[in-house]
């Protein structure tokens, strides 16, 4: 698999396991620009890589340096006007932004090192659905392009008893 596809599947497989009620997590494809027409389950996180400046390291293996964006779409209903008897229940969202942020510092995989968060921001163009963006920066390890070379083994006791002139 891609070191991409790799590190995708690592982080959206870490977040399901590890945050009670997260219900959908998808490579980010603007589904949010287009959410009458793409329904999907609540709450949501969608990831995409930002751009990433790669350099090479030898042996045509590259670190590149990036970040990983997640955009987290969470449905909410409720009042968070000072006063609103449901108060708490709009400001959920924040507890559920901090379990992402606390699930992913520091995480690390195959192909990355620890994400480290760089900004957060809320997106207030989603009506109901309430939109954080989270970015985390990490360096990434691409090694596909190192040259695998096959080599024979070889005896080198063997004596050659037998030449065909």
């Amino acid at each position: 698999m891609s070191v991409k596809g790799t590190i995708y599947l690592e982080i959206s497989t870490y977040l399901k396991q590890q945050i009670p009620g997260l219900k959908w997590v998808d490579k980010d494809r603007g589904q949010l620009e287009n959410i009458s027409n793409f329904v999907f389950p609540r709450p949501a996180i969608f990831l995409s890589f930002m751009r990433t400046e790669y350099g090479t390291i030898g042996n045509n293996s590259q670190q590149g340096t990036g970040a990983v964006r997640l955009r987290i779409a969470y449905e909410n209903y409720a009042d968070s006007f000072t006063g609103s008897v449901n108060q708490d229940k709009a400001l959920a969202f924040f507890e559920f932004n901090e379990k992402v942020y606390e699930t992913l510092q520091g995480l690390s995989g195959t192909h990355f090192s620890p994400l480290d968060r760089t900004a957060d921001e809320d997106d207030l163009e989603h009506t109901n659905i309430i939109v954080t963006i989270q970015e985390y920066a990490c360096n990434f390890v691409d090694d596909t392009a190192v040259k695998k070379k096959q080599f024979i083994l070889t005896d080198p006791d063997v004596e050659v008893t037998h030449v065909k002139k």
